[in-house]
């Protein structure tokens, strides 16, 4: 939002790391001219906060960051990429940082953002508690449905399945959809070949896998099944299946009496 309407404080600047590999600028220099413009090194004595979206696009990016960490005891860098696995932090980067994963959003956070109804701090936790304790919350959930004013539960539940990311608050349902395939053809024909080196082969296979994955009741996707249905080895599957997990475009839980299943 502070992007958007260009409402950044002093002490903050926002930049692209595509832009920068673009025109063929070094991070560490434009901190420097930072040093310049706001006439003291910017993150030694006073605060400052540096943002990077796709900072995957700068060489080298992990020793840069470091240096910047190492040598500027009061800069907050916060760093963003479109690619999860590219994101993947080195050991001396990682000891040195904390990890944020933007989720989809919450049905409520959808119910307030996308049809202007909040549900209250104090029912939410009800209902989180008995679901948690195994308790059927009838009457909490009649309480939401009072809350929300409609009868087409079914309707607003479904549109939220298929558009639960920010996306979709800003374009049509068409222009979701395909965004949604652009951002998986990119992961699996772009992020697997070059940060895990899958061949051409496997990525074929990894996106007829997401299409059966989209379409199958998740307790119906068996790692025997779907190997013989693409053909390769139960290890190739798990393999896929793992990138998948670390690319954030499935989530792994743990399945009672039995290993780990989408």
């Amino acid at each position: 939002q502070l992007v958007a309407k260009k409402q950044f404080p002093s002490n903050a600047f926002f930049v692209r790391g595509d832009e920068l590999a673009a025109n063929n600028i070094d991070l560490l220099g434009l901190v420097e001219a930072l040093d310049k413009i706001n006439r003291e090194k910017v993150g030694v004595k006073n605060k400052y906060l540096l943002l990077v979206d796709e900072i995957t696009q700068i060489s080298n990016w992990p020793l840069k960051i470091k240096v910047l960490h190492d040598t500027r005891p009061n800069l907050l860098i916060v760093i963003t990429s479109s690619s999860a696995l590219a994101l993947a932090f080195p050991a001396d980067i990682a000891r040195r940082s904390a990890v944020i994963t933007a989720t989809p959003l919450t049905f409520r956070e959808y119910l307030e953002i996308k049809h202007g109804t909040t549900i209250p701090d104090n029912l939410a936790k009800k209902m989180r508690a008995a679901f948690n304790s195994g308790i059927n919350p009838l009457q909490e959930f009649a309480q939401a449905l009072a809350v929300m004013k409609t009868k087409n539960l079914e309707g607003i539940l479904e549109d939220y399945l298929k558009e639960d990311m920010p996306l979709s608050l800003k374009v049509s349902a068409g222009e979701y959809d395909a965004a949604m395939k652009a951002v998986t053809r990119k992961i699996d024909y772009e992020d697997f070949p070059k940060h895990a080196r899958l061949d051409s082969n496997l990525l074929v296979k990894a996106e007829q896998l997401i299409f059966i994955l989209t379409r199958v009741p998740c307790d119906g996707v068996r790692l025997e099944s779907l190997a013989n249905h693409l053909q390769l080895s139960k290890d190739s599957v798990s393999k896929i299946l793992n990138l998948f997990e670390q690319s954030l475009l499935i989530n792994g839980v743990m399945a009672e009496g039995r290993k780990k299943s989408v």
